[in-house]
Order: structure tokens, then sequence, then C-alpha cells
């Protein structure tokens, strides 16, 4: 997966797209009057921490307080579909 998908409520792709897409995003908006962005993108690095770079993860940022994360590893690729 080389893309992130965002719909409005989940933020979806890997763990590297999703680190490098928060970091832009605090680097964009660290001195303007996005504290809102800012916030949400450092808290979304601190809750993707444990995952692995490759793991796909689905983050539902629309969930009241906090997020929500489901996520996918290598090891859940089929290969096969029979």
């Amino acid at each position: 997966m080389n893309n992130l998908y965002d719909n409005g409520a989940c933020l979806l792709g890997t763990k590297k797209a999703i680190k490098k897409h928060c970091k832009n995003l605090i680097k964009k908006y660290n001195n303007d009057d996005e504290d809102c962005v800012v916030e949400t993108a450092k808290e979304t690095l601190d809750e993707i921490e444990e995952f692995n770079d490759t793991d796909i993860l689905c983050i539902n940022y629309d969930c009241g307080m906090g997020l929500s994360i489901e996520y996918w590893e290598t090891t859940d690729i089929i290969k096969e579909v029979i």
C-alpha cells in the first residue's frame, strides 16, 4: 500500500506513511492557529508508536473521545483465495 486514504472519519495507510504525514502536518501548522491539527497529529504519533512500519492502520478519529485503531500485519496477508 503506497497511499493514504482519508474519508473524513478514518485514515488508512501504513504506519510509515501515516507517521510521515503527521510529521509534515506538525511542521506545516506548528506556528499557525491550527492547534487542533498539530495536537491530533501528535496524539496520532503517540498512539501508533507500538506498531511496525509495515502494518496497515485504520485510524478512526471520529469516535468521540480519542482514537480507535484497527491494524493488519504482514502475517495477515492472504496469498491465495479459493
